[in-house]
């Protein structure tokens, strides 16, 4: 039985940090977003 598992996984993500502060108000914030995923499969066996 042949595998379906690919040879290659490529993941990218970004990620964003803010922050802002003030006499007496501070704020934070995060962000994530996943932007890209590939998979490969390299050629079967001869």
């Amino acid at each position: 039985m042949a595998s379906n598992r690919p040879d290659e996984v490529e993941v990218e993500f970004g990620i964003t940090l803010d922050g802002e502060s003030g006499a007496l108000i501070a704020k934070v914030g995060a962000g994530a977003s996943l932007t890209t995923v590939r998979l490969a499969w390299g050629p079967g066996p001869p």
